[in-house]
C-alpha cells in the first residue's frame, strides 16, 4: 500500500509540473503579429515613390486583414509569477480532498479480502448485487 501512495504522490507532482510548464511557456513570440513595422514600411515605400496610391491602399488593406485575423485568434493563457502558488495550492487541496474522501467513504483499516471469498459471499446474496458483482458470480 505504501508503494501505491508513493506512486500517487509522484504522479500528482508530475501532473503539476506539466501544468505549470505548459502555462509558463505560453505563446511563441513568432506567432504574434505586430502591425506597426509593416504599416511603417508601406508608408516608406509610398514616400519613396515605389508604391502608387492604389497599390499602397491594397497593401494596407491586406495588412489590416492579417492583423484582424491574428487578433481574433484566442490568445493562449500565460501563467504569471504568482499563479504557480494557486496551481500548487489547488493541487494540494485536491489531494487533501481525495485523502479525506477516502478516509470518510473508504475503509482504510479493513483487512484485505480475497477475491474468492467475496465471490462466495456474493453467491449467497444474489438479490442485492450490482452488475459488476453479478458478472463476477456468473
Amino acid at each position: 500500500m505504501t508503494i501505491f501512495w508513493i506512486m500517487a504522490a509522484l504522479l500528482t507532482a508530475l501532473a503539476g509540473l506539466s501544468a505549470l510548464t505548459g502555462a509558463r511557456r505560453g505563446a511563441d513570440a513568432d506567432e504574434t503579429v505586430s502591425a506597426s513595422p509593416e504599416l511603417a514600411e508601406l508608408d516608406r515605400l509610398k514616400a519613396r515613390g515605389l508604391l502608387d496610391e492604389a497599390a499602397w491602399t491594397a497593401a494596407r488593406a491586406e495588412a489590416g486583414r492579417r492583423i484582424l485575423v491574428s487578433s481574433r485568434e484566442a490568445a493562449p493563457v500565460r501563467a504569471r509569477a504568482g499563479d504557480r502558488f494557486w496551481v500548487l495550492g489547488g493541487m494540494a487541496a485536491m489531494a487533501a480532498a481525495a485523502l479525506g474522501l477516502y478516509a470518510v467513504i473508504g475503509t482504510p483499516g479493513a483487512p484485505d479480502q480475497a477475491f474468492e471469498r467475496r465471490v462466495d459471499q456474493w453467491t449467497n446474496e444474489l438479490e442485492t448485487l450490482q452488475a459488476p458483482q453479478i458478472a463476477a458470480v456468473a
